[in-house]
């Protein structure tokens, strides 16, 4: 089960999915323009890397991967606490 913060995922190759990223970012950024002259929390978009097995070059990663091996994207929304 994925958590509420879970927006979606996007292969390396695609690039309506990075587009969707960039979309997504500049959103963000007047939402929060917005609800910080009213005092409110701020929203983070955090992009976590994947891969099949999480391993790189005979490393292996705990959580996630650097971006830059990755094969896959997970996109996720928080609120700034």
């Amino acid at each position: 089960m994925r958590t509420d913060t879970y927006v979606y995922t996007f292969n390396k190759d695609d690039t309506e999915g990075a587009k969707r990223l960039k979309t997504m970012r500049d959103l963000i950024k007047v939402i929060n323009r917005q609800r910080k002259a009213r005092g409110q929390r701020l929203y983070v978009i955090r992009v976590m890397g994947r891969n099949e097995n999480r391993k790189h070059e005979g490393r292996h990663y705990r959580q996630t991967i650097p971006l830059k091996f990755s094969s896959r994207f997970d996109v996720y929304c928080y609120e700034k606490f």
